[in-house]
């Protein structure tokens, strides 16, 4: 799988796109809507890219899905301040990285710019 820095990039990249990438910032990760993948969007986009030989338990892999992100998205304080802001018109990507090469990409992100102004 990843290892541990892997993983909180993992979330943080997670975190922001659900920022910049819906119409309402969630004020916390909800994994229940994998429950509303169905057998038929995994035949149409999945099965036609993967191999014949291989199994798909759509319900045992839902639930392996859930597990993984429920522990995944425990967020910590900066994280869920960072929703908040974003929620509030107020842009801080330094409140989700530590990196400041990161950061300064990050403050020119298009998309995350025109969520602040709209």
């Amino acid at each position: 799988m990843f290892d541990d820095s892997e993983r909180e990039m993992l979330k943080k990249c997670a975190l922001f796109y659900m920022a910049v990438g819906n119409d309402i910032v969630p004020e916390q990760v909800d994994v229940t809507r994998i429950d509303d993948i169905t057998f038929h969007k995994i035949h149409t986009d999945l099965l036609p890219v993967k191999r014949k030989s291989d199994d798909f338990d759509l319900i045992k892999t839902r639930e392996l899905v859930k597990t993984y992100l429920e522990d995944l998205m425990q967020l910590t304080d900066r994280e869920k301040q960072f929703m908040v802001c974003f929620r509030q018109k107020e842009y801080l990507p330094e409140l989700l990285f530590d990196d400041e090469e990161v950061i300064g990409r990050l403050k020119k992100h298009p998309m995350a710019l025109w969520k602040m102004s709209n």
